[in-house]
């Protein structure tokens, strides 16, 4: 009797268990924490008190507030933050101005403690006068040269007008620019506003920097305006110094801080006969070759504007003998090599050509400078390997020790594309761009029109820069002086060239 009456209760026992044990798995928590108390309420009036304190319906944590969080009107003293718990408290240590609307925004720093997910309203706003404040400025920054806008900006808003306001004042309302370059302050006490964006490096609401990107409107802005455009940009006013140098036998590297359009170099031992063997194309990498008496070290002052200083540089073993050679060459052309020493009018190479049926021989004699071009090394399109042997004599102090190997693609002219654009525009030049946004060439208006030619087929893009001051080079803006750089603008579409089809664009600029 007693073995049939736990034969009954034993399966009852387990069914019980199982229906109070936990589910396992379930919905994932997606929902960032509610506000169930707020001290002001959010855009609430005649707030009086010093601290702001929300009740949360979960646990909550701090996940970096004390950069995210935008106060405005800014404080002089960042407020304390206090969390514990399913409460945050932001205290204001040197109180709150009256008759002023003020906005928090968290961004997404405060998360839920289970599954870091942001709060659903992240901006409080309240006011310690009787009413909001409604102005709105909003807008947008750009890249001033460049195609895309990078690194965080923030746009500050001042009351005041002197220019000096970003350069030592925290601004009156602030915010953070979106990663599009996109921008709007809201709650905004109505008037006119002096408008700075920055590129704050060193995270203290000052333009302090000279390297730090900047962009600004030269006349005050009145709220209601949502159209602003501002462009980004970085003053030529970086200090100039030489980062880096190397004298190796004749041939002096300098590697300069920023763009060097006129440096000058005078020796303190004697006269120095220069030539300079090339630049890169943002200008801050110069190549010299100086044929000094063989002194183990040069003392050299290095002059450009403002900008002066007195280098000892050690000399180095000769250098290594280079010579540079395009990558792709077109069938017809002159093959332009460039050597980082002067060759002499009985210089001579001896080219190894190697295609894919012969190997040819090929010796050649040109005249003395640092850049040569050959005639008749190619008599058809194709790929290559091209070798300079050992032992050619190029000139005094220039010997090729071991054999130097290149790679070069020979293009068929017959099959090369150009790009035409047709503008209303003078006193600019437009640059042509790969797909990627790498340069490519540079042109300037001749007649209305600007010709690209020998380009194979595929995609492009074409930047035109405003030249205003007629100078050749892009100028960037100057804050203080009030100017603008010089206008850049990007055709607004992709330019694909298809073979057999040449391009004829017309850029119609306002």
């Amino acid at each position: 009797m007693r073995s049939a009456l736990l034969l009954f209760i034993l399966p009852l026992l387990c069914i019980s268990c199982a229906q109070v044990g936990s589910p396992s798995g379930g919905p994932k928590d997606v929902e960032g924490p509610k506000v169930e108390f707020a001290s002001p309420q959010n855009q609430s009036v005649d707030f009086k008190g010093d601290r702001v304190r929300l009740e949360f319906d979960e646990f909550i944590s701090d996940k970096g507030i004390s950069n995210e969080l935008i106060v405005t009107p800014s404080t002089e003293k960042k407020p304390q933050i206090k969390i514990t718990g399913k409460r945050l408290e932001v205290i204001f240590e040197e109180g709150l101005l009256p008759n002023t609307t003020y906005t928090l925004n968290f961004g997404k720093s405060v998360v839920d403690l289970s599954e870091q997910n942001p709060l659903d309203s992240n901006v409080w706003v309240f006011s310690t006068g009787s009413f909001l404040d409604s102005g709105k400025i909003s807008g947008s920054i750009q890249a001033a040269y460049d195609e895309v806008l990078e690194g965080e900006f923030w746009v500050f808003l001042y009351e005041g007008n002197q220019d000096s306001l970003p350069l030592a004042n925290k601004p009156y309302y602030l915010t953070r620019a979106f990663e599009s370059g996109a921008f709007q302050l809201n709650f905004l006490r109505e008037g006119d506003y002096k408008v700075f964006a920055l590129k704050d490096d060193n995270k203290n609401f000052n333009y302090d920097l000279p390297e730090e990107k900047i962009a600004f409107l030269e006349n005050r802005v009145h709220t209601g305006n949502d159209s602003l455009k501002l462009r980004a940009f970085t003053e030529d006013r970086a200090l100039q110094y030489l980062e880096n140098s190397k004298l190796q036998g004749e041939v002096l590297t300098l590697a300069m801080h920023r763009a060097s359009r006129d440096l000058k170099l005078t020796s303190l031992e004697g006269d120095l006969s220069l030539s300079k063997i090339r630049e890169n194309r943002s200008q801050d990498s110069l190549i010299y070759w100086m044929p000094l008496p063989k002194l183990d070290s040069l003392n050299i002052i290095l002059n450009e504007g403002k900008y002066s200083d007195t280098v000892e540089f050690k000399r180095e073993a000769s250098a290594e003998f280079k010579l540079s050679i395009p990558k792709e060459y077109v069938l017809g052309n002159e093959l332009k090599m460039t050597s980082n020493c002067p060759l002499s009018e009985l210089a001579s190479f001896s080219f190894l050509r190697i295609g894919e049926d012969d190997t040819l021989e090929y010796r050649s004699t040109f005249a003395n400078n640092f850049e040569q071009s050959l005639n008749g090394l190619f008599s058809e399109a194709g790929s290559y390997s091209l070798k300079i042997l050992p032992d050619t004599n190029s000139g005094e102090n220039c010997f090729v020790r071991d054999t130097l190997s290149y790679s070069i693609s020979v293009l068929d002219p017959a099959e090369l594309l150009s790009i035409e654009f047709k503008l209303n525009k003078a006193n600019v030049w437009v640059e042509l761009l790969d797909e990627k946004g790498r340069f490519l060439k540079q042109a300037s208006v001749q007649n209305g029109s600007v010709k690209f030619n020998q380009l194979k087929a595929g995609n492009f893009k074409a930047r035109l820069v405003i030249d205003a001051n007629k100078n050749g080079f892009w100028d960037t803006g100057n804050y203080l002086e009030g100017l603008q750089p010089e206008s850049v603008y990007y055709f607004n579409e992709s330019l694909e060239l298809k073979k057999g089809f040449d391009l004829v664009q017309e850029w119609i600029l306002k």
